[in-house]
């Protein structure tokens, strides 16, 4: 019987005869195939006419009439398993063995193509529902000014996109002649009680942002409880202050002002001056169309701080694309950085400011050889929750290296003690002096030139 089938044949049932097929093609291929099987299979099987014949797959004419072992008897007697191509089936697809092997797949195939069709089926309603949604375009939703940088140069170039530090961009749509008046206040000492510390006594712009010293003295003398942090590039920060108790800049002027041990004023006193002093006077009412108010003293001081922007680091200018701009030890501390994950903290435009973290993840940096201070107990100061004790606003290190001495309590004094602090106390690991030496250079790629001052 099996001697009688054609390699025609075979190649059609290889080349995949299947329900989709025309009901007369398949009424014309079963009629021949069984033939060739059994010129007397219409004893076998009851018909009224060839559409009838034609309705049977061929997993039905397998299981009918015990194909597979016809087939396999056709191979045995020398009959050739090819197709209209006239080469092998096998040496076409090695993994494909036998008719047998071959029809066994296409049972399976033809079994699962009601479930395929089903998810095809779905996947088409998806799409066409999908059309008459009505949300917001992303191009239509608001975008913060820092997340809209003026040029592209402030954009990582395509290839440096994945890395967990972006360029640092300026603030856009700044008002110039805000800036301009909030750089005036900010400098301005007649702001304080005794008229000789400004804003910028605490936070000079040409070294780094701080004053360099491990605590702040104010107007009395007296050292104040924590370490200046550094205004450059503050606008990037989630909260101000070391304990994050002021959620904008505008919040944070009045801190310093109101302070008896920082500035030793008030706003009363502020205001009382700003309206008495001509040019301040035609100042706000130009920009604000009246006079100087707590809130606008804010906002105009706030509006220069946000333009404080470090801008043009050589680390940037690697994140652009310029492969010259850091040397081989500067990329591989960076690589070390990341590698450390030192950027679990410490990544975005900013390299940190942008999340709050307990100091000693790892390991105690308060231990009982220290004596705590009421500031060490961080953000516990601003929530009264258990689990904020020791936690502070994480730093940015844009410019780290010209805002020693380090910490909330300024006592470290290098930048190289600080980083191995870090890496045993928050990520529980241990490095070489060669391994933080590269690190540090890394960190001092960082720096840039604010902007504005």
């Amino acid at each position: 019987m099996a001697d009688n089938i054609r390699p025609s044949t075979i190649s059609r049932i290889n080349s995949g005869m299947n329900e989709d097929s025309p009901l007369d093609e398949r009424a014309a291929f079963a009629s021949e195939l069984l033939d060739q099987i059994d010129p007397n299979w219409r004893d076998s099987v009851e018909t009224s006419g060839q559409g009838e014949i034609g309705s049977l797959s061929v997993p039905d004419l397998v299981d009918e009439f015990d194909l597979p072992n016809t087939l396999n008897q056709a191979n045995e007697t020398g009959q050739p398993n090819s197709d209209s191509t006239g080469l092998p089936v096998d040496s076409q697809n090695p993994q494909v063995g036998s008719p047998n092997s071959v029809l066994k797949w296409k049972q399976r195939l033809y079994k699962g193509l009601p479930l395929v069709c089903a998810c095809t089926a779905s996947l088409f309603v998806g799409l066409f529902l999908s059309t008459f949604r009505r949300e917001p375009s992303i191009a239509t939703l608001p975008v913060e000014p820092m997340a809209n940088p003026a040029s592209a140069k402030y954009v990582s170039a395509v290839g440096r996109r994945h890395e967990p530090i972006i360029p640092i961009a300026p603030i856009d749509g700044l008002e110039p002649g805000l800036v301009e008046l909030g750089r005036r206040l900010f400098h301005d000492p007649a702001l304080s009680g005794n008229g000789k510390v400004s804003c910028s006594t605490c936070h000079v712009i040409e070294t780094g942002g701080d004053d360099g010293l491990a605590r702040s003295v104010g107007i009395t003398g007296k050292e104040l409880p924590v370490n200046t942090p550094t205004v450059l590039n503050s606008a990037y920060n989630i909260a101000q202050f070391w304990d994050g108790r002021a959620p904008t800049l505008e919040d944070q002027v009045g801190g310093p002002i109101n302070n008896p041990d920082e500035m030793g004023s008030s706003w009363p006193r502020v205001i009382k001056y700003l309206r008495s002093e001509p040019s301040y006077r035609s100042r706000f009412s130009m920009l604000f169309d009246g006079e100087a108010t707590p809130e606008r003293v804010s906002t105009a001081i706030a509006t220069y701080e946000r333009s404080l922007i470090t801008v043009n680091s050589k680390f940037d200018e690697w994140l652009q694309g310029d492969d010259s701009a850091l040397t081989v030890e500067e990329l591989h501390g960076y690589q070390l950085f990341t590698r450390l994950n030192c950027v679990s903290c410490h990544q975005g435009a900013a390299v940190g400011g942008n999340m709050f973290q307990r100091l000693g993840v790892m390991a105690e940096y308060f231990t009982k050889d220290r004596e705590t201070t009421a500031a060490d107990l961080g953000r516990f100061n601003v929530t009264g929750l258990e689990r904020d004790k020791f936690v502070f606003r994480v730093p940015s290190l844009r410019n780290v290296e010209s805002t020693a001495p380090y910490f909330h309590d300024g006592s470290i004094k290098n930048l190289e003690t600080a980083v191995r602090i870090m890496i045993e106390r928050q990520l529980g690991l241990q490095a070489d002096e060669e391994q933080i030496r590269r690190i540090v250079l890394f960190l001092k790629t960082l720096s840039g030139k604010p902007n504005a001052n």
